[in-house]
């Protein structure tokens, strides 16, 4: 098994759907056993290694520090993908209860494809939609109108110095920068990459 493969499969996942579909229970519980594996592994090399801090250039440790170094960036990965599926998925979840006015009304098919936690979390926020409605102008206030995209100045448009290939983001996204190719983009997502110099921002 190569770590990250099962994580990748959440990536595709988010890619290939605008729909909320059946939540992947199988192998969301895969990348979370590995994630578990990778930490007891890493637990005990450093157990074993106690002093691998102060003699990560020796030579004979070589071996060991790459290793755990390996460990720890698929460690972070299969962390990223994690946080990036379930944050894809709870932004189509929050669609569905701005459709809904905050009624808690939900598709059957909707219904079935969400984790129990997710489902409790649509009832919750259908609430706050709700009690917003309520304050900001009566129960009848049309919440599909308000928007939910933040002010223009937290994107800018940036071009990518070099390849960077599909990057998993802070806020969960999923992007591909190419060399050359403009995009706008969440300016938090890639403020370090620009102070790295990989992008440049091209201003609004």
């Amino acid at each position: 098994m190569v770590y990250g493969d099962e994580a990748s499969k959440l990536i595709r996942e988010c890619k290939r759907s605008h729909i909320l579909i059946p939540y992947n229970t199988d192998v969301v519980r895969v990348v979370i056993n590995e994630v578990a594996h990778i930490n007891s592994e890493l637990m005990t090399m450093q157990t074993q290694h106690p002093d691998i801090f102060e003699r990560a250039e020796d030579p004979d440790y070589r071996g060991v520090v790459t290793a755990m170094m390996m460990m720890q960036r698929a460690l972070r990965r299969n962390k990223q993908c994690l946080l990036a599926y379930h944050k894809f998925r709870l932004e189509l979840v929050k669609q569905l209860a701005w459709e809904a006015q905050g009624l808690r009304a939900l598709p059957a098919d909707a219904k079935r494809n969400m984790s129990q936690q997710e489902l409790e979390f649509y009832e919750s926020y259908c609430d706050l939609l709700r009690d917003y409605s309520e304050a900001s102008g009566g129960a009848q206030a049309n919440l599909v109108s308000a928007t939910l995209v933040p002010p223009r100045d937290l994107f800018i448009h940036v071009r990518a110095l070099v390849d960077l290939g599909e990057i998993v983001t802070e806020s969960g996204a999923v992007i591909e920068l190419k060399k050359g190719q403009q995009d706008y983009v969440l300016r938090t997502d890639v403020e370090h990459l620009i102070a790295q110099g990989y992008l440049v921002h091209k201003g609004r």
